[in-house]
């Protein structure tokens, strides 16, 4: 049977997953560029490899007490291969966790980043869709041209 691989990290005092697909590369909490009057959900930018790609707060994002330290991360996601979108501070990246289909269970109803559950020994962490989060961060940088 197949598995679905997932990296697992934490924001504020919530673990959340998000699937290998969509990581491309996780790094330490790097210098960004603020962009004045952007809505709080948005750190700033990051220069990944000559490409200028939006940052996170994943505790803003995903309702989570924000504390962002030196050992913060930015998860760097793209929903396509080789095409980073944007980034997510968050606080630790911790695992990678290889799930079998029947502990993946879909959401009907909650936030508009979640796309699942995750059945695990230790509990249940919430799965986020990435092509959602990509989503919210072209809304989010995007200033709002309706009167």
């Amino acid at each position: 049977m197949p598995q679905h691989t997932f990296v697992i990290f934490r924001a504020g005092s919530q673990r959340f997953a998000l699937p290998l697909r969509a990581v491309q590369q996780v790094v330490r909490l790097p210098a960004l560029t603020p962009i004045a009057g952007a809505p709080p959900v948005i750190a700033g930018l990051l220069d990944f490899h000559g490409r200028l790609i939006p940052v996170l707060i994943g505790h803003v994002l995903l309702d989570q007490p924000l504390h962002i330290h030196l050992n913060s991360m930015v998860m760097i996601l793209g929903v396509a291969v080789d095409q980073p979108q944007l980034g997510l501070l968050v606080d630790e990246v911790y695992d990678v966790y290889q799930a079998h289909p029947a502990g993946i269970i879909p959401l009907a109803l909650g936030s508009r980043v979640l796309a699942a559950s995750l059945r695990t020994d230790d509990g249940i962490i919430p799965v986020l869709d990435p092509e959602t989060l990509v989503t919210h961060a072209q809304v989010a940088a995007t200033p709002d041209l309706v009167a």
